[in-house]
Order: structure tokens, then sequence, then C-alpha cells
């Protein structure tokens, strides 16, 4: 192995070209540049040429198209090699791709004789268009005489096509009400038990981390006792589009009845994470709210989970959060709490 390498990277009894051009800036430049172009050029060609074969899926010439894209490949690889020798006499590992390039070149010469005579059977563009113009001719005549069975069907079609889009718009309206919270139009609890179950065993699998925020509104009975249901729906619809406009639009917002709402935030994978987002969410809840004249400031305790070893569940990841919003109750509301590590009894302040 060391003596191939020796022979194809070894410089010590070589001197670069760069020397034989006696290192004049005009003459190295003139080389190097118009090999990379060249060797630019080269590469396009291969892409060009694979491009046509995956456009045309009748093109059977796979094999003499293969061989051309790694000739055209190899041809611009000995002139990316003819740049590096201008500063590094790689020499031997220049005459192999030579080599290689010589050997793949005659092949490629040996594929494409053969195919001459198959190329100059294709039909000639005269020939195509009379064809064209007979298939054209034959086209018109079938249409003229299936419009009678179309004008029949027509009819059938239509009613067909509107009762399948009427059940496709019932179907999808039903998964979206069965998945949306009608009022907010976020994920409900049934979406969200959904994507927490498949988020923390994605988790599991790929050793990554993501935080369950859990928010309940503070005071929200007595907001609905005072101002009415009406107002308390207007706050719920507010703190949905405050919670959606705070997270990443990969992080999935959902209420979960009530006043109670989550937030799976993937875009947090530690704490230092979930504390940021916690304060995020803290400082746009309260923001003053007016509606139909009433001045309300929507106020939340947040409670936060992150995954981790301990907690090998989605119920156990919820019961952590649902802890930490109780103990946010406890300190006096319109804050957060991310819960400690493993095994302490209670969440733990920030």
């Amino acid at each position: 192995m060391e003596v191939l390498l020796a022979y194809l990277f070894g410089a010590a009894a070589f001197v670069p070209h760069g020397y034989c051009l006696l290192w004049r800036p005009d003459l190295v430049a003139m080389h190097a540049i118009s090999d990379g172009l060249i060797a630019l050029a080269y590469f396009s060609i291969p892409a060009a040429i694979y491009t046509f074969v995956r456009r045309r899926p009748d093109f059977r010439h796979h094999r003499v198209a293969g061989l051309f894209i790694l000739f055209i490949t190899l041809c611009g690889v000995t002139h990316v090699i003819g740049v590096w020798t201008l500063w590094q006499p790689v020499y031997g590992l220049q005459g192999l791709v030579k080599l290689l390039t010589a050997l793949v070149s005659v092949a490629t010469a040996i594929a494409l004789w053969p195919l001459i005579p198959k190329l100059l059977a294709l039909p000639s563009p005269a020939l195509l268009a009379e064809k064209a113009e007979r298939l054209e001719a034959e086209i018109r005549r079938r249409e003229l005489v299936e419009l009678a069975l179309r004008a029949a069907y027509a009819d059938l079609e239509r009613r067909v096509a509107e009762r399948t889009h009427d059940l496709a718009a019932a179907k999808a309206e039903a998964e979206h009400e069965a998945l949306h919270d009608g009022l907010t139009q976020l994920a409900n609890r049934r979406c969200f038990q959904q994507r927490l179950d498949e988020l923390h065993q994605e988790s599991l699998e790929a050793q990554s981390s993501f935080a369950l925020f859990v928010a309940d509104l503070d005071d929200f009975k007595q907001v609905n006792d005072t101002h009415g249901h009406l107002v308390g729906d207007a706050i719920l619809i507010e703190v949905a589009r405050r919670l959606s406009a705070s997270v990443r639009q990969y992080d999935l917002v959902a209420r979960l009845g009530g006043d109670e709402f989550a937030i799976l935030a993937r875009s947090c994978t530690d704490n230092d994470d979930a504390r940021r987002l916690a304060r995020r969410l803290v400082a746009t809840l309260q923001q003053p709210f007016r509606h139909e004249g009433h001045e309300l400031w929507p106020r939340a305790s947040i409670g936060i989970a992150l995954t981790r070893p301990s907690i090998d569940d989605p119920t156990s990841l919820f019961a952590s959060a649902d802890r930490a919003v109780y103990a946010a109750k406890r300190a006096g509301g319109n804050c957060w709490r991310l819960f400690a590590e493993a095994r302490q009894a209670s969440p733990s302040p920030a």
C-alpha cells in the first residue's frame, strides 16, 4: 500500500510543471484557468447526458450513455490533475488517470460504432411528419365517432366528479374536525396525544430530546364569570394565536380543553432552550388584550418537562409537565417552572 501511494503521490524525484513554465505568473495562471474551465465544461456534459437519459424513459442505450459519462468525466479529471501538477508533481496519479481515460475512451468507441446503423435507421423528420399527419387524421375521425358517446357520458361523469369532490371535502372536514379544536383551530387533545406518542418514540430511537410545555390560564373562570363566555372565547383564540406565533413552524401547539394548552417543542433540546422559549411565552401572553372595549391581561402558568432516560413513556412526560404547572400556580401564576431532574419530588424554578 505504501509503495502504491508513493507511486501515485510521490513528488521527491520530480518537479512540478510550474518549473517548466519558469513560474511565470501569466503562464501559470493561463494554464490553471484554461484547465479549470475545460474541466468544468467536461463535468457539465455528463450532467447533461444524465439529465437527458432520466427524462427520456424510452432511451435504451444506457450502456453507451454510461460510457460517455465516465469517459468525459475522466477527461475532466485529467485537466484537474493538470492544474494540480503545476504545483505538485503527482505524475504517477496523472498517468493512472490518463490510462483509465484511454481504456474507457476505447471502450466507448467500440460501443459507439455498432450503434451508428441503429441511429441511421431512425425515421427522418419528414417521415415522422407524414406519419403524424396520418395519425392526426385517424384521431380526428375517431373523435367524431366518439363524440356521441362522450355527450352521453358527460352528465354522468360530471355527477360522479361532483359526488367524489363532495365526499372528499366531507372526509377532509371530518378529519380536520377530529384532530383540531373547533374554537381555536389548534390541534386538539387527540391530535396532541398522537403526535406526543410519535415524537417520544422518535426521540428514543434517535437519542434526542424535545420539550413539552403545558400552559394553564390563570383566573380564566373569573374572566368568564365577569365578562361572559364570548369574551372568554376571544381570549382563548388570542392566546392560541400568540402561542402559535411564538414557536417554530415544526413545533405543535394544541388546546387540550378548557383553558389548557400544550406545546410539543422539537426546537428545545435542553434546559436552556426551554427557558428561552418559556420566557418568550410568558412575555407575549401577559401583553394586554383589548376586546369590545375591555382591556384584559391574559396570564398563564406554564410547566415544562424535557425527555430524559428517567421518563420512558409519554404519560410520565405529561405528568411531569403537569406537576410543573401546579408549581407555577403555587408560585402565584404568570410564570413558568421547569420540572426538576429525576426523582425530585417537585418541579424546580428556573
